[in-house]
């Protein structure tokens, strides 16, 4: 769970995948990433996500930010760096699970 005012780190990013490894047992699943309470994510933390190795165990990625100055950044980040998988942004978690409930 990430810490409110706190950016996610490699580190977390990792986990992140690892643990979804793990629940989707070997099958990409979608994942949504709520960053709503944080200061966003470290430069690694997001090449992490974006990586081709992703498309193996996310099949549907969506990020919650909690402003649209972090929305904005991640959409820069998005325009330089192709995710391997669907990947969009939102301003909440109803619309990020209803949009990753239709992949």
């Amino acid at each position: 769970m990430q810490m409110p005012n706190t950016q996610q780190s490699l580190g977390d990013a990792i986990e992140n995948m690892n643990a979804t490894t793990e629940l989707g047992g070997g099958t990409p699943r979608p994942m949504l990433v709520d960053m709503s309470r944080s200061q966003g994510g470290r430069p690694d933390a997001r090449m992490h996500y974006a990586r081709p190795e992703s498309a193996r165990v996310v099949s549907a990625l969506a990020m919650v930010f909690g402003t649209p100055l972090s929305r904005m950044i991640a959409n820069f980040f998005l325009g330089l760096n192709r995710a391997p998988v669907p990947m969009r942004l939102f301003g909440n978690r109803r619309e990020a699970m209803e949009w990753l409930r239709s992949r």
